[in-house]
């Protein structure tokens, strides 16, 4: 057999010679100096003579190749174009132009046309330098490379690092500026993505610390190096190291306690999307069977704007765990990915404990934001302005629930649609209440996510007073809820609170029907939460209350501006004086009132001070003393040290008046913001000579005003001994209270003119 020639055939040396000096395909447009002139001893060969020799050559069968084609010394190539003729140009030496893309110790690594090249002894090397560098082309472990540097000249000191190519188990290269996403560092230092396994090497301590064993990283760029144990990643900066955030499920950030031990951490997580609110920056995601920890809740709320997923999708996000007024949250942190629709976790069943606060807390708080039922309830707290209503396990009470009651421990709140919310009241049954249990504003709320059903009973006739006897006479307190005029003053915050003329048309049209019908014009009127005289002017000229009540008020400093007032009869009462009292006072407790006009560490004690009110009713003195107590706005325990000292100052001014008119009966009256038996009344027992008509009253009956399902009686009547050896009857009217908020925007029905119950006093004629 023949030996096959290595020479090309003549048609392809012609190719190749097509050109006196060839140039490579790919090299730079822009060279160094002027173009080499031909040397003398070859100006006179010409292009046949070229092509003859090349003819000739094949004729005589050569097998010798054609020596390649060396760099142009004068040429400054891009790095894919020396790795284009990388076998041709090993030995040779050659001028490069790139960015640098890594530097390692006295190496470096330059890049350009989407390739890179190992430079060896650029000690001035700096990364993302624009750089040209000559050398020798070598290959050392399996890395192309430039040595022997003979120059380094910085074109610009710093240029924007090239885009990194995402790396693919086909894209290996040694020197090449690549990226992976989502990998895991795994033990020694390997690297593990979707397509394979590469080493990473940290250049500095802080990478170091981002590329320990087990980190998850979100991406890694960097340059490629080749050895005998195979590949390596080289990331050149620590900023090219994103490490993802730690995968937490959602028990393991709600954990087992009441609040979360990964506050403030960036998280990812997933789960089903159980309710989606309608005007909501959130919505609800569970996990179920996270842990099989009935201690750990499975779900919580995430706290986000923009796009909203759909119920059922099963979500893959992260964010910022929070703890948000005691409600474990993620604050959403970039986009979320629907991973796929999934059912519904089944509900789990309500069982609260019964009695035992601590088992309730922990109860409650291992469920917070999962998928609950409750088949069955009762109404024990209306529906509120807000679409919200309190329930107990059907059967858990009789009636009504109290702060004392075991029952406390299983009452709950729901959250019904505030758009348009099922108007309950005290007694009516509801069932099949299902959706996320929520948690705002210190309590527990399931959300409902499917409807309900209800049932409402009739609304009953509404209550009356007795005959009044010969010669009595009613003292009574009402507050208002809130009754503001039309003009937005700028001096108060009652922007939210400021009425249209037909709504307080309504209000007044509401209250009168109210103290003239049910009420039966009590003689002397104590009122709270009005804005001004004005408004209490209109009140007492309205028809139904024909010009029989002279109006007083004491104008305070509240936030909202309103005060407290008087409403007396004037065929029967006789105005002799009356007086605010609003000492300075060195309480430093929520409330109260400025400190302009009080000495250095003191502020007003009051921000709606009493009204004292010396009148004569058939004759017969009488001292009236209104009041509205700090609320519990801020805290209950937070606000409870104002109300103790102005209840203290309320009995000194008892005293007082006492000591100045030993036999003169005196009543204090008005909302005290606390019930009969808490801190504030009994400071006022105690430090007068005071009795609370409410005593006269069997337990069942102490109700005047309803919180979130607990009867309480915040409204009060306190009087001396003299006056209270004249009771007859006392009684509060149940109009409001325990009524839906909405009854109270409709002209057909007295009820709910307020959200307070009156009270009302009956008095035999003074002695």
């Amino acid at each position: 057999m023949g030996r096959r020639s290595s020479c090309p055939p003549p048609a392809r040396f012609a190719s190749a010679l097509g050109s006196h000096r060839p140039t490579p395909p790919f090299a730079a447009p822009h060279q160094r100096g002027r173009h080499r002139r031909r040397p003398r001893h070859a100006r006179g060969v010409t292009r046949p003579v070229a092509l003859l020799f090349a003819l000739a050559l094949a004729l005589l069968g050569c097998v010798r190749a054609v020596a390649p084609t060396p760099p142009d010394p004068l040429t400054v190539y891009n790095v894919a174009t020396v790795r284009h003729h990388a076998d041709a140009w090993q030995g040779q030496r050659l001028t490069v132009q790139g960015v640098v893309t890594s530097v390692e110790g006295s190496g470096a690594t330059v890049q350009s046309g989407g390739r890179g090249l190992r430079v060896e002894g650029a000690e001035a090397a700096r990364l993302a330098q624009a750089i040209i560098t000559t050398g020798t082309l070598t290959t050392r472990d399996g890395n192309l490379a430039l040595t022997a540097l003979e120059e380094w000249l910085v074109e610009q000191p710093q240029v924007a690092l090239p885009e990194p190519e995402p790396l693919t188990a086909d894209s290996l290269e040694d020197s090449r500026y690549v990226r992976i996403n989502s990998a895991v560092v795994e033990t020694g230092g390997q690297l593990r993505w979707a397509d394979g396994v590469v080493a990473v090497r940290a250049l500095d301590d802080e990478s170091a610390r981002r590329l320990a064993d087990g980190t998850r990283l979100d991406w890694v760029s960097g340059v490629l190096r080749q050895s005998p144990t195979g590949w390596s990643l080289l990331p050149p900066h620590p900023r090219d190291i994103v490490v993802a955030p730690p995968r937490l499920t959602l028990c393991e950030i709600q954990g087992d306690g009441r609040s979360t031990l990964y506050g403030g951490l960036q998280v990812e997580s997933e789960g089903i999307v159980t309710l989606v609110p309608p005007d909501e920056a959130g919505w609800f995601l569970q996990h179920p069977d996270c842990d099989g920890d009935p201690a750990t809740s499975d779900a919580l709320w995430v706290a986000a704007d923009g796009p909203m997923p759909e119920v059922g999708d099963w979500l893959r996000l992260r964010g910022r765990v929070d703890e948000f007024y005691g409600r474990t949250q993620l604050v959403l942190a970039g986009d979320w990915l629907s991973e796929r629709q999934v059912a519904l976790p089944d509900a789990v069943p309500l069982a609260p404990p019964v009695g035992d606060a601590r088992a309730a807390q922990a109860y409650w708080e291992a469920l917070e934001g999962m998928y609950v039922q409750l088949a069955g309830a009762d109404v024990v707290g209306p529906t509120s302005r807000y679409g919200e209503f309190a329930v107990l396990p059907a059967g858990a009470v009789d009636g009504r629930l109290w702060a004392d009651s075991p029952a406390l421990t299983q009452r709950l709140l729901v959250a019904d649609d505030p758009a348009a919310p099922t108007p309950l009241a005290l007694g009516d049954r509801v069932t099949g209440l299902t959706g996320p249990l929520d948690f705002t504003f210190g309590t527990f709320k399931l959300r409902p996510s499917q409807p309900f059903k209800a049932v409402i009973a009739p609304l009953p006739p509404l209550p009356t007073l007795p005959p009044l006897p010969d010669g009595a006479w009613r003292l009574a307190t009402l507050n208002l809820e809130n009754l503001f005029d039309t003009v937005d003053d700028p001096a108060t915050a009652d922007e939210d609170w400021t009425l249209t003329a037909e709504q307080l048309d309504h209000k007044l049209d509401k209250l009168a029907g109210t103290i003239a019908g049910p009420m039966a014009l009590p003689t002397i009127l104590a009122v709270q939460e009005v804005e001004n005289l004005v408004l209490l002017e209109q009140l007492a000229a309205h028809p139904l209350l024909g010009p029989r009540y002279r109006p007083m008020l004491v104008e305070g400093v509240d936030e909202r501006g309103i005060d407290v007032g008087l409403l007396i009869d004037i065929r029967r009462a006789e105005l002799i004086d009356q007086a605010a009292a609003n000492p300075c006072s060195t309480e430093r407790g929520v409330g109260g009132g400025p400190a302009a006009d009080c000495p250095a560490g003191q502020r007003l004690l009051f921000a709606r001070p009493p009204l004292v009110v010396a009148l004569r009713v058939d004759g017969a003195p009488l001292y009236v003393i209104v009041v509205h107590f700090k609320s519990m706005r801020g805290g209950e325990s937070e606000s409870q040290p104002r109300r103790s000292a102005q209840a203290r100052f309320v009995a000194e001014l008892v005293e007082q008046l006492r000591r100045d008119d030993p036999d003169a009966p005196i009543a204090v009256l008005g909302d005290f913001n606390s019930d009969a038996d808490g801190v504030t009344v009994a400071n006022l027992l105690h430090d007068a000579p005071l009795a609370s008509l409410w005593q006269r009253l069997p337990r069942e009956q102490r109700h005047a005003y309803l919180f979130e399902g607990v009867s309480q009686t915040l409204d009060h009547i306190l009087v001396t001994p003299e006056l209270f050896d004249q009771l007859i009857d006392f009684r509060p009217l149940a109009l409001n209270a325990d009524y839906p908020h909405s009854l109270s925007e409709r002209t057909d029905t007295l009820y709910r003119s307020s959200d307070h119950d009156p009270i009302i006093a009956t008095f035999a004629a003074p002695k």
